[in-house]
C-alpha cells in the first residue's frame, strides 16, 4: 500500500484504492436515487401537475440521463476524487473554483437532508394524535437535519 505521506509530498503519484465493489455502489447509488425524497414529493408533483405528473417525472429521468453521462465522461477521462470540486478546479485552474463548486455541493446535500427531515416530521406527526405538542415535531425535523449534516461535514 502506498504512503499517502509520500503521495502529498510528491515523490510518487496519487492513486485511488479500490475499496467498494459492485453490488456495495449499485445499492448506494440507487439508494441516493431513490432516497426518501420521492416519496415526500410525489403527493406535492400530483397535486401541482395533475394527470400530467409522469411527464414530469419522464422529464426527470431525461436530465438525470444526462447528469449520469456527463459524470460518467469526466470520472474516466479525471479518475480522482473530489468530483464536481476536482472537474471544476481542473476545468478553471481555480482552487477558489473547486472550493466554490464542493461548497455548493455540500449545500445542496443540507437542502435534500432538509426537505427528508421535513418529509419524516410529516409521516410523524400523521402517527401521533392530533392534541400532541406541534412544536416537537419541529424539533425533530431540526435534530435529524443536525445529525445529518454532521455526518455530511
Amino acid at each position: 500500500m502506498a504512503d499517502p505521506a509520500a503521495s502529498i509530498s510528491g515523490n510518487e503519484p496519487a492513486s485511488l484504492q479500490r475499496s467498494l465493489g459492485l453490488a456495495a455502489l449499485t445499492f448506494y447509488g440507487v439508494g441516493d436515487i431513490l432516497g426518501a425524497g420521492i416519496y415526500a414529493l410525489v403527493g406535492a408533483v400530483a397535486g401541482i401537475a395533475g394527470s400530467c405528473g409522469w411527464l414530469s417525472f419522464l422529464v426527470a429521468m431525461a436530465v438525470a440521463l444526462l447528469t449520469g453521462l456527463a459524470y460518467a465522461e469526466l470520472g474516466s477521462r479525471y479518475p480522482h476524487s473530489g468530483g464536481e470540486s476536482y472537474f471544476c478546479q481542473h476545468a478553471f485552474r481555480s482552487e477558489n473554483a473547486g472550493f466554490m463548486i464542493g461548497w455548493l455541493v455540500f449545500c445542496s446535500g443540507v437542502v435534500s437532508m432538509a426537505t427528508v427531515a421535513r418529509a419524516c416530521a410529516g409521516y410523524f406527526a400523521a402517527l401521533v394524535p392530533p392534541d400532541w405538542n406541534p412544536p416537537l415535531i419541529g424539533i425533530e425535523a431540526t435534530v435529524i437535519v443536525v445529525v445529518l449534516c454532521s455526518l455530511a461535514a
